[in-house]
């Protein structure tokens, strides 16, 4: 194979290359006062933006190319004007600005990406504007010198006599040199080693350039690798803050769940992902929240939310309706839920969100922000122990935090009669009695003499609104009996004015059993109060 050196032509075309060269250097000047621009226009704004792309739409590949042609450009001149011992220091502090510069952008757009989930502090911000200064201001001096050079003009003697016209070509610029590929085993050994040793040799005279070349060739390489998996591919773990238009969202929790909040399997052998997600409007206006665009990824299909089924998880968030307002600077803490296959149940779960559609001729790309999930599994019943009778139950461990619940006293009976006070005003009042009676002869009644508070932090109070619906949502009856085991659910039909506890109606076998323990089950925690 003939090769040919390129000083030749390097030296031929040296005006054409340097305009060629400006060009990159103009694109370059554009994009980084834009930048500049951005957070001056940031500061300005109180610090805040409406762009969400932010890092997208300020830095894109093209600006990294442009950089990797001004340095290989800038190389080859550099080895030609130290092959024909011109001054160097030119394109010397040309190659080191533009290294520089390329690290520079890769750690703006980590900043501007940073920025899309959360804000920066103003000193923070002013710095990042300074900083920009400093590196854009720079390359009008490198632009206006290499347009310089392509003209013609001399800047040291302020005329256009060339100082090129001293880079003669000569024989040597040109000459060709041989190639050969042969097979001769023992040549090629040979030749391998003479090579690695003039190799090693060359190496160390020109270890100065081989160390700018080597450092240059990682920090591409470095750069390329995490703008790939860390920037434009980039999978945000769970908890993260992204942004999505002008919109916070944080997973602050996930789980897998064949229950509802209060313990009851589903009966068609569904099983659901349920995301517990932070949304916080940093718009100007209010808004809805475009859930459709948030699926599942997993292994052999994609899932969308159902919102009818959020109800079954008060305890995790708020119910997410289709015109829920999102209301500027609010932040609230909704569900979504997926419904999956038992099959599903151990695939790996990524959320996906589109944030856009770009359209190309003869192609549609929508582009996501990905987030892994890590769901807790709370499909097993977990039984917390047993409470005696008269001891107080705390539920730490549960989706009710620190709500607790006693039982005084019980007793059974098919009717029930108290006393209440019945005020028409703050100092009028009046003693009423009240009867409650089971409505069938299957049925009894429990009166339960309960002191019980909820936890008003959690998720559970928020969308309750009361603690009157406890039994409703959490207690069940297990009894034994001579012939049998048995568990039964309670209908609560406490009045308003009995406040002393709840009046359950139960089964009337209740009156023979010998065992009876209330179960309070929550999710998959099983909680075991002995009555008797």
């Amino acid at each position: 194979m003939i090769l040919r050196k390129p000083y030749a032509f390097l030296i031929k075309y040296f005006r054409i290359i340097h305009i060629l060269l400006a060009f990159p250097m103009l694109y370059l000047i554009v994009k980084t006062g834009n930048i500049v621009s951005f957070f001056r226009d940031y500061i300005n704004a109180g610090y805040y933006t409406s762009i969400t792309n932010i890092a997208s739409t300020h830095i894109n590949y093209f600006m990294y190319l442009s950089v990797l042609g001004v340095l290989i450009v800038g190389i080859a001149i550099y080895f030609l004007m130290r092959q024909k011992e011109k001054s160097t220091k030119f394109y010397f502090f040309l190659i080191l600005f533009y290294v520089i510069l390329f690290i520079m952008l890769g750690v703006t757009h980590s900043v501007l990406a940073s920025m899309e989930s959360s804000t920066i502090e103003a000193a923070a911000a002013r710095a990042y504007r300074d900083i920009g200064n400093i590196f854009y201001l720079p390359q009008f001096f490198f632009v206006a010198y290499t347009l310089f050079r392509g003209i013609g003009f001399d800047i040291k003697k302020f005329n256009f006599e060339l100082d090129i016209k001293e880079l003669e070509i000569t024989d040597i610029d040109s000459e060709e040199f041989e190639l050969n590929i042969g097979i001769d085993e023992t040549k090629i050994k040979r030749n391998i080693r003479r090579f690695i040793r003039e190799f090693r040799y060359y190496v160390l005279e020109n270890k100065f350039i081989f160390t700018i070349l080597c450092t240059i060739f990682v920090i591409i390489i470095g750069t390329l690798l995490y703008l790939n998996r860390g920037v434009y591919n980039k999978t945000y773990k769970q908890t993260q803050l992204v942004s999505h238009k002008n919109l916070r969202i944080q997973v602050t929790n996930s789980m897998i769940t064949n229950k509802d909040f209060g313990g009851k399997t589903f009966q068609d052998n569904k099983y659901y992902v349920v995301l517990q997600i932070s949304l916080e409007n940093k718009g100007k206006e209010s808004t809805t929240f475009d859930y459709n665009n948030f699926y599942l990824d997993l292994k052999n299909r994609r899932v969308y939310p159902v919102l009818d089924r959020a109800s079954y998880f008060i305890d995790f968030g708020r119910i997410l309706k289709e015109d829920t307002e999102l209301k500027p600077d609010s932040k609230n803490t909704y569900i979504l839920v997926y419904e999956i296959q038992e099959n599903e149940i151990n695939d790996e779960y990524t959320l996906k969100i589109l944030e856009n559609v770009t359209v190309s001729v003869g192609e549609i790309a929508p582009n996501y922000k990905k987030i892994t999930l890590k769901p807790s599994n709370e499909i097993k019943e977990i039984d917390m122990g047993a409470t005696k009778f008269g001891k107080i139950a705390t539920f730490e461990e549960s989706r009710i935090g620190y709500s607790s619940f006693q039982i005084k006293n019980y007793e059974i009976k098919n009717s029930y009669t108290y006393n209440y006070q019945n005020c028409d005003t703050q100092t009028k009042c009046r003693e009423l009695t009240n009867i409650v009676s089971s409505n069938s002869n299957t049925k009894t009644l429990l009166i339960l003499d309960a002191n019980y508070s909820l936890d008003e932090n959690t998720f559970y109070y928020k969308s309750a609104r009361t603690s009157r619906l406890f039994p409703n949502h959490f207690i069940t009856i297990q009894y034994e009996t001579d012939l049998d085991k048995k568990t039964t659910y309670v209908e609560n039909i406490t009045p308003d004015t009995f406040q002393k506890g709840f009046i359950l109606q139960v089964s009337d076998d209740l009156k023979n059993a010998e065992k009876i323990n209330i179960i309070i089950t929550i999710r998959n925690k099983k909680y075991t109060m002995i009555l008797k």
